[in-house]
């Protein structure tokens, strides 16, 4: 009987023994030499040894970053070791670093690995400062999909050539127009592509929300397309633009005295804008042009006490339904003591648009003492009301800014009337 002994294969012992990895021995090496000098004093340290030690020091930064870059770019492992989704949160769990620079710095040293390889290696030598490659990174990460593998490239090497020469803020400049300077002939297309697309997002975030307030006022909050935002921006800009401030460089109401804050002029602005669009140009609401009725009574509406009601609901002193009544796109319907309709509005109560006109032609701004509001953005007020047999003529045609237009049917002001066509207002004591 034969037995069969089992053949054994030696086992392979490497006799060289486990070593040290060199990047480890590199920051024990850094960490030797920062213990040798951080204490030293610096006071008999000459003047060209602290600039040589600035710009040395200042230039050392970039490769130890780097390196650890390339490390954290590497350290997927280390994420799942410790079951992190990133390895940024065990870093900066481990270092008590901000998370949201550690994911920064992240991304930074994949895209150094992975996509932008010249520029990862010019930091690692010490050539690229870590501020400008995370500017020409970003740079390059925003070219247009569509542009090629091998202008790409040379939009890399260009922007690592000007590195040489230029701070990150160049860089900006610089990485904005890369195109021109390495393709040319692909520039004003993807340029062209690159506005399409921008404002085909700019379209889809067009937006107007509203809330009724505690007081009845409307806070309104939106976006704009660039080209309309910046319509709007320029026609509420006019009003408060530094010409029209005072010499201590806000606004002040002439007639009053009472500061206003830019945000108030702006508000104003914005409400002038409103207050003198063209009703005959909003379009159609049930098949009508858009209209609003305010019902009043004939007593409130000729005593200017008491209160009216929109047809949106809302309520209004019969004051502000007088103001309106000038020269707003709004319908009066005036009630009498058993609520029947006495009047639903008359076309003649209103200036004609070629009466503005004839007044524009010698009134250029708003006629409150002092105001410069243009006449074009200015009511046409009645200086005897409309509800009391005021009649719509040039005569008694004045042109007044929606600020001080509220202020004449103010109760609490007194207006005054000069033969010069200037109008003041004075606060009733």
């Amino acid at each position: 009987m034969s037995v069969v002994t089992p053949s054994v294969v030696p086992t392979m012992i490497d006799p060289t023994p486990f070593r040290r990895h060199p990047v480890l021995d590199c920051t024990d090496v850094i960490r030797a030499a920062l213990h040798d000098v951080v204490d030293i004093d610096l006071t008999y340290m000459r003047t060209e040894e602290k600039a040589e030690a600035l710009r040395e020091l200042t230039t050392l930064t970039s490769p130890i970053e780097g390196l650890r870059l390339k490390v954290l770019a590497a350290s997927d492992d280390v994420a799942a070791e410790h079951a992190d989704k990133r390895v940024a949160d065990w870093v900066a769990r481990q270092t008590r670093c901000d998370k949201r620079a550690a994911h920064a710095q992240q991304t930074l040293a994949e895209a150094l690995d992975g996509r932008w390889t010249r520029i990862g290696g010019g930091v690692t030598s010490g050539r690229v400062h870590l501020d400008q490659a995370r500017v020409i990174v970003r740079a390059l990460d925003q070219l247009p999909p569509q542009i090629g593998p091998e202008v790409r490239r040379l939009a890399e090497e260009q922007l690592l050539e000007f590195a040489d020469d230029f701070g990150p803020r160049e860089l900006v400049k610089l990485g904005e127009r890369i195109l021109a300077y390495v393709a040319p002939q692909v520039a004003d297309d993807a340029e062209r592509k690159a506005l399409e697309a921008a404002e085909r997002r700019a379209e889809t975030r067009t937006r107007l929300t509203y809330k009724t307030r505690p007081d009845g006022s409307l806070e309104y909050s939106g976006v704009l397309p660039p080209v309309e935002g910046a319509i709007l921006k320029t026609v509420i800009d006019a009003k408060s633009s530094p010409r029209r401030r005072d010499q201590a460089g806000g606004w002040t109401d002439p007639a009053t005295g009472q500061r206003l804050t830019a945000d108030q002029v702006r508000g104003e602005a914005f409400r002038d804008l409103i207050a003198n669009l063209d009703p005959q140009d909003l379009g159609q609401h049930g098949g009508k042009p858009v209209s609003v009725f305010v019902t009043i009574t004939h007593r409130e509406l000729t005593t200017g006490l008491g209160t009216a009601q929109l047809s949106t609901a809302e309520t209004i002193t019969a004051g502000h339904a007088r103001r309106l009544a000038c020269n707003a796109g709004l319908i009066p319907a005036v009630l009498g003591t058993q609520s029947e309709v006495l009047d639903l509005g008359r076309t003649a109560r209103l200036h004609t648009p070629a009466q503005r006109k004839a007044r524009l032609l010698t009134t250029t701004e708003c006629q409150i003492d002092g105001c410069t509001v243009p006449a074009a953005w200015c009511d046409s007020h009645h200086p005897e009301p409309w509800s009391q047999g005021g009649k719509t003529n040039l005569k008694d045609h004045y042109f007044a800014c929606a600020w001080h237009h509220h202020k004449i049917h103010d109760p609490r002001y007194e207006t005054t009337y000069h033969p010069d066509g200037a109008i003041t207002l004075h606060r009733r004591t």
